[in-house]
């Protein structure tokens, strides 16, 4: 196994030092449409990641076809985030699947290629062996990414921003320079779809709600290592329930988290979300909530399409990398660094910040749009 293992690497490596030479690739500073010859184009994104990788593309998905509104536009997904393929149908931008294995990929160039398009937008941020082999082998006539180890498969690249600092959709933003975009210039919220049938459903749980402020917690992060622990979330719904008694609290988990859901329940008398229902009926709940608790998961970017208020768990295991925190939403955010573990966050420090957007909702009954990030957390 670990022979095979080492193989995959040699050959991922192989493959992106084939592509380093970027003698022949135009750099991109300035917005410059390099499709504005071409009427009608087809475009391919690639995105072929997470949930949350989708959900931060969409301020990308929305300016391509607001720039582009006859194109045809496909977006291709992996296994694990195919099932949010409706997040891109509400652009008009038509989902395909990349199933894993050798095959399926070697298939998949097949039918690409033989879309002929006119250009290729590789989304992911980092040098990705399969978006260099779907670049160099679909043979499109122009192909865009960052200027990163595998960029001789563009035609342009954009630098690449620092994401130290930078907010990982304010980075991905970038990208559309070269279609005549001025990144900075256009609004970059994340969005979700959500419709009048949602809402209704939504309405129908939290009429169990009596008092004015409702709580959503989330306990699931989208690893095991992000799970907070279930006798820290008692005890942050037990200090809710004591010090903020103007809160209805609903708890939800992803079907793996159902025991650990049910044991706070139990233990607390909260509410409990349906369990197992789909990812988009989970997801649109935080539509109709006050506050959202949660590790960092995709649905921290959910929170950040509707303005949710949020308390965002996070690990800033990479210091070359800002975490995923909400976008341009009033939150607070509790970070731990990579040398703690998740569990090391306090439940004095979740609840301190529950209560610093309780105030908000709870005294002025609305909550304004934050520029900047409310009561953001030192990292310990």
């Amino acid at each position: 196994m670990k022979f095979l293992k080492q193989l995959e690497i040699n050959i991922r490596n192989y493959i992106n030092a084939k592509f380093n030479d970027t003698s022949n690739v135009e750099i991109v500073t300035e917005p410059v449409d390099i499709l504005e010859k071409i009427h009608n184009p087809k475009i391919l994104l690639l995105r072929q990641d997470k949930i949350g990788d989708i959900i931060i593309s969409t301020p990308v998905f929305k300016a391509l076809r607001e720039q582009y509104p006859n194109a045809e536009i496909h977006v291709l997904y992996g296994e694990s985030n195919f099932n949010a393929k409706h997040i891109s149908n509400e652009f008009g931008i038509k989902p395909l699947l990349l199933k894993k294995g050798f095959w399926s990929t070697i298939s998949l160039l097949q039918q690409l290629r033989k879309e002929h398009y006119d250009c290729i937008v590789d989304l992911i941020d980092n040098t990705s062996t399969t978006s260099s082999l779907i670049t160099k082998y679909a043979k499109s006539t122009y192909a865009v990414g960052f200027l990163k180890d595998n960029a001789a498969v563009y035609t342009h690249v954009v630098p690449l921003p620092d994401r130290s600092v930078h907010h990982i959709i304010d980075v991905i933003a970038e990208l559309l320079t070269p279609f005549g975009i001025n990144p900075h210039e256009i609004h970059l919220a994340p969005s979700y779809p959500i419709n009048e049938a949602d809402i209704q459903r939504n309405q129908q749980l939290f009429s169990q709600a009596t008092k004015k402020v409702t709580c959503f917690i989330n306990i699931s992060g989208s690893v095991k290592e992000r799970y907070w622990g279930t006798d820290h979330f008692i005890q942050l719904i037990q200090k809710i329930q004591s010090d903020a008694p103007e809160t209805d609290v609903f708890v939800g988990s992803s079907p793996e988290y159902n025991t650990q859901a049910q044991q706070i329940v139990q233990a607390t008398g909260a509410n409990r979300v349906q369990p197992n229902i789909s990812f988009h009926e989970y997801a649109t709940l935080i539509h109709d909530a006050d506050i959202f608790i949660s590790p960092d998961t995709s649905l921290i970017h959910v929170a950040s399409a509707f303005n949710t208020p949020t308390v965002g768990l996070f690990q800033h295991y990479n210091l070359d990398r800002m975490p995923w925190y909400p976008y341009n939403t009033l939150h607070c955010s509790c970070t731990v660094t990579a040398d703690k573990h998740f569990q090391d966050i306090s439940v004095e420090e979740i609840f301190d910040s529950f209560m610093a957007l309780y105030e908000e909702v709870h005294h002025d009954e609305g909550v304004e749009l934050a520029q900047e990030p409310v009561g953001q957390q030192e990292e310990n």
